[in-house]
């Protein structure tokens, strides 16, 4: 089978594009309010559950622990997350927003809800129903090979 058509047949390759697409359109949608679309799973994470650890954070995103620490040490920079020692283990940091953070979650929330409504324009309520299934999924799959991955 020749390249062309092994990805007409690739989840990987469908998923990739995906990602990189509704990354690129998502990055344009929130410049003005001058957060990276990367840097958004940890602010509104912040947002979400103020005082979580960059552990905790780190596993609800589903990445490294060093990614977490490097995306967040941005955002600090940018004056969007405070990290504070956590006063029962010296080790850990605890992430918090900003209030520059807090005044931005309402119209963040606004772009990601719009977003949304993009990804699914034209589909009926079974369509967007069936097709998040599916991506769940997916995600599954990928979640127990990584973790069985790690544990071999």
């Amino acid at each position: 089978m020749d390249h062309h058509a092994r990805r007409m047949t690739s989840g990987g390759y469908r998923i990739g594009m995906m990602s990189r697409l509704q990354g690129a359109l998502l990055e344009r949608r929130l410049r003005s309010y001058g957060v990276a679309a990367g840097q958004l799973p940890y602010l509104m994470e912040a947002l979400c559950k103020p005082g979580q650890t960059q552990d905790e954070m780190a596993a609800r995103v589903g990445v490294s622990r060093a990614a977490t620490a490097r995306a967040l040490r941005t955002l600090e920079q940018d004056g969007l997350v405070t990290r504070a020692e956590n006063p029962d283990n010296r080790r850990q940091k605890l992430v918090s927003p900003t209030e520059r953070a807090r005044a931005l979650e309402v119209p963040l929330r606004a772009v990601l809800d719009g977003h949304n409504q993009m990804l699914f324009k034209d589909f009926s309520p079974q369509e967007r129903t069936l097709a998040l299934g599916l991506m769940d999924r997916i995600v599954q799959n990928l979640k127990t090979s990584l973790d069985n991955w790690d544990n071999s």
